[in-house]
């Protein structure tokens, strides 16, 4: 890809980032299935709907105060934040002692992580059947992600971002 085109991307991503996360928006979708499951050893079905109602009403107080990020992953990761801040008081205020809500937060932001893992397992199997070279291909695909969010989209036209990320990536020196 050339750089211009990078550059559009990067632009058009930062410039729909509003429409993405407003009110929620993609993370309602990505983690409640996350949450259903992870809920549902503590709740019946009926209360973990309230408390996933509860806990969305809770982040969207916080979403007020969250100013813009510099990078998808900024924001990404400040929004997070706020979501396991949310779900923590929610917990709480559903009667959990503030040890088991922490656990609970734990258990499902690592069935989030080994979802992540198992993507990046998956396509690294697409290269190679053999261990060592899926586990190398599957961080370097986890690599890219990170990278990914990270760039920020109001410096890419300041140089190659193809060479920089290959460089990140360790492909080149």
């Amino acid at each position: 890809m050339t750089d211009s085109i990078w550059k559009e991307l990067f632009t058009s991503l930062s410039s729909n980032m509003n429409s993405f996360v407003s009110n929620a928006g993609i993370y309602r979708k990505i983690l409640n299935p996350f949450l259903r499951e992870g809920l549902s050893d503590y709740y019946a079905n009926d209360q973990i709907e309230t408390l996933i109602e509860m806990l969305w009403i809770k982040y969207a107080d916080l979403e007020i105060s969250i100013p813009d990020q510099r990078s998808l992953g900024g924001e990404t990761n400040v929004r997070l934040a706020a979501f396991t801040i949310a779900l923590y008081h929610s917990l709480t205020a559903a009667g959990k002692t503030k040890e088991e809500a922490t656990r609970i937060i734990f258990d499902i932001s690592w069935h989030v992580y080994s979802k992540m893992a198992d993507i990046a397992w998956s396509m690294a199997g697409m290269f190679s059947d053999q261990t060592y070279s899926r586990i190398r291909l599957s961080f370097k695909n986890l690599k890219i992600y990170l990278i990914f969010l990270s760039v920020n989209p109001l410096t890419v036209g300041s140089g190659n971002i193809r060479k920089q990320m290959l460089m990140w990536l360790g492909l080149i020196a």
